[in-house]
């Protein structure tokens, strides 16, 4: 079906869950879809300092807080909480504190180079690393087409042909 071919472009492939019992490949191209973002500040908190709603991430060092102008109203899944991360110049940024509705934080202590002008890839290849729609399908207990058809109107969609 046409779902089906469009996931494939996207590198979205069946997973385990699905009806046909299909596994993921082992080698694969990158996602044709790509989210990324900037953030909108960087902060240093304390040893013992929490992030986010309901305080469900606490620091165990000093700890420097990256907040990007992604949340749930975006359909970032708030099922990402203190479980997601995003590629941070080449690096995985473990994603802290619940995701709030317009906002979500990233851990990006010790990456060389993090900036205000950092890329923040939510989904896509950063590098030599890549956040497939099957892993951060795993992150919020859901199938990757629920992922990469889940972002809301509110995020901006550019379309690039030269690919």
């Amino acid at each position: 079906s046409m779902g089906r071919y469009a996931s494939a472009l996207m590198a979205g492939m069946p997973s385990s869950g699905s009806p046909r019992g299909l596994t993921t490949r082992p080698s694969r191209p990158s996602p044709a879809g790509t989210s990324t973002t900037r953030p909108v500040r960087l902060q240093k908190i304390h040893r013992g300092d929490t992030v986010s709603y309901g305080r469900t991430f606490r620091a165990e060092r000093e700890t420097t807080v990256m907040t990007v102008p992604i949340g749930y109203g975006d359909g970032y899944p708030r099922l990402f909480s203190n479980r997601a991360c995003a590629l941070v110049e080449g690096k995985r940024a473990p994603q802290i504190g619940r995701v709030c509705m317009d906002m979500t934080m990233f851990d990006v202590t010790g990456i060389p180079g993090v900036s205000m002008e950092s890329e923040v890839t939510l989904m896509g290849r950063q590098r030599s690393d890549c956040l497939s729609p099957e892993e951060l399908a795993g992150w919020a207990e859901t199938i990757p087409y629920e992922i990469m058809l889940g972002f809301s109107a509110r995020v901006h969609r550019q379309w690039r042909q030269d690919i």
